[in-house]
């Protein structure tokens, strides 16, 4: 049943004061079914956030600079498990003050869509909480049949503001859809025209709820001045059809989603677009998630060590959970059944480690295979 997203803001809130938000969250597995094989698949010395498999089984991964790390930016995962940075030229060779136009300055995510084209999301904001280096946000689409740049999407300070973060990206039917978790929006692209407009801006569906603190690994997660940060419009991913655009803010609480119709109507006001967005109910706290042709979501689980799968009928389930997945994050789904996602150790960075790097290297990816999932 839809309501209004004014009533589901409100039973969010009632159920977090009374206890109930996320617990038991993952209460719903199939007895019976076998634990699925989680398989690590390479090691890096660097952080990496988002992985992007392609039809042929090329594996990339996106190296944002949240630890000061240099290159590469985006880098390909060779069959040995080494990492290449990709796709050469000057593109992985930015440092301060260079030419942010043909450089990535800091990416947060990287897709393969179903042309075979790797689409590389450049928030251009070096570190957390910086602003944006101007003229550097930008979407790259990158020809995996030449391994050439094949355009650039510039975005200017209207759709990427100052203190705006590009986050993750999904491509269908020549639009690009993105989230912007910095000061909370979604981004659409006309892929053709390259006109880009920023969408749901002031609704409440792209903003984090500042009454939820995270807890991971025993710890809340908090600033070093006591502040929660504030994730907003975060993790996207697109139904199999590509009719809808599931979407939530890191801490959730909820799932949401919008008819990918409705974000291309340009006709529709912003007050319109904001009475469509629909309430799926609880999710996770997740960084990011995944669909497959079946529908079924997998949400990496910064809670829990985990991955969770919310099936079609709405139930919440445990895909695997592990100690080693110390904050999982972006996957991608395979053709071979396997959903590969690394793990990014997020909470481990000195912002909220009292300034020290508490992160553990190597940092690790991982697979693990859904075929046998049944919901």
């Amino acid at each position: 049943m839809k309501r209004s997203f004014a009533s589901f803001c409100a039973i969010a809130l009632l159920s977090l004061s009374s206890g109930l938000f996320l617990k038991g969250s993952m209460a719903g597995a199939a007895i019976g079914q076998p634990t699925p094989q989680l398989t690590e698949v390479a090691r890096s010395p660097r952080l990496w956030n988002v992985v992007a498999v392609s039809a042929e089984g090329r594996i990339f991964a996106s190296f944002p600079r949240w630890l000061g790390d240099a290159t590469p930016s985006v880098g390909e995962v060779m069959p040995d498990g080494s990492v290449r940075a990709f796709p050469g030229d000057d593109w992985n060779q930015w440092t301060p003050g260079a030419s942010s136009q043909r450089r990535f300055v800091n990416v947060n995510s990287v897709q393969v869509d179903a042309q075979n084209n790797l689409w590389v999301v450049d928030s251009a904001s070096p570190r957390f909480g910086q602003p944006v280096i101007p003229g550097g946000p930008k979407l790259v689409q990158i020809d995996l049949v030449t391994n050439q740049v094949k355009r650039v999407y510039n975005f200017s300070p209207e759709i990427a503001p100052a203190r705006s973060t590009l986050n993750d990206v999904q491509v269908r039917d020549g639009y690009a859809y993105l989230t912007e978790s910095g000061l909370g929006a979604i981004i659409v692209v006309d892929l053709k025209s390259g006109q880009a407009r920023r969408v749901l801006a002031n609704h409440p569906s792209t903003k984090s709820d500042p009454t939820i603190v995270p807890v991971v690994e025993g710890r809340e997660l908090r600033d070093a001045d006591g502040r929660v940060p504030q994730t907003h419009a975060n993790a996207i991913a697109l139904s199999p059809d590509g009719t809808w655009l599931y979407f939530q803010p890191t801490y959730g609480p909820n799932l949401l989603r919008v008819r990918t119709a409705d974000l291309r109507n340009t006709r529709l006001s912003e007050t319109d677009l904001g009475q469509r967005v629909e309430r799926l109910g609880k999710t996770v706290a997740s960084g990011g998630m995944t669909v497959d042709r079946r529908g079924i979501l997998y949400l990496a689980d910064i809670e829990k060590n985990a991955i969770a799968m919310r099936c079609p009928n709405g139930q919440l389930k445990p895909l695997v959970q592990d100690s080693r997945l110390t904050w999982p994050d972006g996957g991608s789904m395979g053709r071979d059944g396997n959903l590969y996602f690394p793990v990014a150790q997020v909470h481990r960075l000195p912002r909220f480690s009292g300034g020290v790097d508490r992160t553990e290297k190597p940092f690790r990816l991982f697979k693990v295979n859904t075929q046998s999932v049944q919901c």
